[in-house]
């Protein structure tokens, strides 16, 4: 996957001391544990997912930028290594929750997996 690639790219220039942006490598690195888990096949299903829902239930996103999120969120649940797992005393069973990227690093995260998203105008319904 060239998104992979990329991010495997800016973890290379941080070991090498290169300046970069902390949240960029942040991104990166959960890139590169999202490409070493998934296959690219179950990314582009569940990309290609998101879209028709987004095509056909358009009022589930506010905006553009709320599709992106949720897309980079729903992307990055592929893998079990951005989820955590605690027991509740109270309800007297385990739950499994997800970790998000810090607020900083949410943009990185939704341009490395939602590319140019952000520029797909959406169409929907009367011209």
């Amino acid at each position: 996957m060239h998104v992979v690639g990329h991010a495997k790219g800016i973890l290379v220039a941080e070991k090498q001391g290169r300046a970069g942006v902390r949240h960029e490598h942040i991104a990166a690195r959960g890139v590169v544990t999202l490409g070493d888990a998934v296959s690219a096949r179950e990314v582009v299903v569940c990309t290609l997912a998101m879209f028709v829902m987004w095509e056909m239930e358009p009022r589930r996103f506010r905006s553009d930028d709320a599709f992106r999120t949720q897309l980079a969120r729903r992307v990055r649940r592929l893998t079990e290594a951005n989820a955590a797992h605690y027991f509740d005393h109270i309800a007297g069973k385990g739950k499994r929750v997800y970790r998000d990227v810090r607020a900083e690093g949410r943009e990185s995260v939704r341009r490395l997996v939602g590319g140019d998203a952000r520029r797909v105008r959406h169409t929907s319904g009367a011209a």
